[in-house]
């Protein structure tokens, strides 16, 4: 038992009973949110890192990060994740669960003559 259930324990049974309908309230008013945003049955969800539990987004839901001129883009296909971005990634591996993903300016590929002034 946690301590909050364990402090539960020890209230008078009508307030344990409250507090047992108030819980089911607040499942019922979840479950109703998330049907009518349609995240009831979702495959994306947006976190700060490893915290749960998170907020759920519409299943298939694409999440995007940074500027317009330089964003990633990813979401969830079946058991894989697409990333997609609008200029070159490198792939930094940290370990067998965990990569970082470094967003690089295009490289300028004009000679230094085309470049001086």
């Amino acid at each position: 038992m946690t301590t909050m259930e364990t402090r539960i324990a020890k209230l008078p049974c009508w307030a344990r009973e409250r507090i047992a309908g108030l819980e089911h309230q607040l499942a019922a008013a979840k479950l109703d949110i998330a049907q009518q945003d349609g995240t009831a049955e979702t495959d994306t969800w947006l976190e700060r890192r490893h915290q749960q539990p998170g907020r759920p987004l519409p299943k298939g839901a694409s999440v995007r990060f940074g500027p317009d001129d330089h964003w990633i883009s990813a979401r969830r296909r079946g058991d894989r994740v697409e990333i997609y971005s609008a200029r070159r990634l490198v792939i930094h591996c940290d370990s067998g669960s965990s990569l970082e993903l470094e967003d690089k300016a295009p490289p300028d590929f004009r000679s230094p003559k085309e470049t001086a002034p």
